[in-house]
């Protein structure tokens, strides 16, 4: 399982694998830094590697790694890349394609595959790169909510929870819930995935629908019942879940400006499913974004998970 997860892979060479774009399309080659795109998904299955994929929306969106028959690597938006990693003893890791070759990084920072194992076919598993996009914890991050009439600056970090006491207990508990999050992401998006209303801290309910008197498209916000724009399908995608909007059929998704919308469906519409010992459910982004519900029925993402970060999950 260490191999699971968001990575970036280092070569012998001191260089980073990358989905780059050139001339107009999606390649894959090797970086001298470790940016956005040299940020990877890697998910499991049985044992195997069933998904390299590029773990930031701005780089090669839905694209999924791929080993070709002619010994060339790109990029494909069908899934079903497998591969098979291996553990060396100095802790690196070579990935072995379906044709039985194995991930190149040439000197040259092209990337093709290799039909033995080498020191150009180990890689280094780095640690998952901050997003350059966010702004640092103890500054705001706003997003501006236009209507017909005025536009509002809404500070969405460092915003106190709405009820201190529900805070101060989630944040004691902290340890407890780091450890059920921790005991298998798979199990968890199974779970919780069907037909769902999610109902925040304040008994609102996450809601997607036109906005008043139609003026405003795929606005996302907390109503006081669960009827039609209240219902949700939750999606289980290997280990990651997908809120899918019943009403439009379109899908929660973070914005990096840290407001919540609808989008089709794609990477940054990808949340992580965290159940805490209470019971309740919080939903991380691929922002690492926590989504949040206002006890004034907006609804936007936070860096910490405190109380207006907790949902239950019921049926509907």
């Amino acid at each position: 399982t260490e191999l699971f997860g968001e990575h970036s892979l280092k070569s012998i060479h001191g260089t980073f694998l990358r989905a780059h774009k050139s001339n107009g399309t999606w390649t894959v080659d090797m970086a001298p830094h470790n940016r956005e795109c040299e940020q990877w998904d890697i998910e499991s299955s049985d044992g195997m590697v069933s998904y390299i994929r590029p773990a930031r929306a701005n780089c090669a969106p839905g694209k999924y790694l791929r080993a070709n028959s002619d010994g060339s690597v790109d990029l494909t938006s069908k899934y079903g890349e497998f591969w098979t990693p291996f553990k060396d003893v100095e802790r690196s890791w070579s990935l072995r394609s379906k044709h039985g070759t194995w991930l190149r990084a040439q000197q040259n920072d092209r990337v093709s595959l290799q039909d033995h194992r080498g020191a150009d076919e180990k890689f280094r598993l780095e640690s998952p790169l901050e997003d350059d996009s966010e702004e640092e914890e103890d500054e705001a991050i706003t997003s501006s909510i236009a209507t017909s009439s005025t536009t509002v600056s809404i500070p969405l970090i460092n915003e106190e929870a709405g009820d201190p006491r529900h805070s101060a207990a989630i944040a004691a508990d902290s340890s407890e819930t780091e450890t059920v999050e921790d005991s298998g992401y798979s199990s968890l998006s199974v779970e919780i995935a069907g037909q769902r209303c999610i109902k925040s801290f304040y008994n609102s309910f996450l809601r997607a629908w036109a906005g008043k008197e139609g003026d405003v498209e795929g606005t996302v916000d907390m109503a006081s019942k669960c009827t039609d724009c209240e219902h949700w399908t939750i999606e289980s995608i290997h280990g990651k879940v997908a809120l899918k909007a019943e009403e439009s059929g379109k899908y929660l998704h973070a914005r990096s400006d840290g407001s919540v919308d609808l989008a089709d469906y794609g990477p940054s519409v990808l949340w992580t499913p965290v159940k805490d010992n209470d019971g309740s459910w919080s939903l991380r982004s691929n922002r690492d974004t926590w989504l949040r519900a206002q006890p004034h029925g907006r609804v936007s993402q936070q860096d910490h998970r405190l109380g207006d970060e907790h949902f239950s999950i019921e049926e509907w």
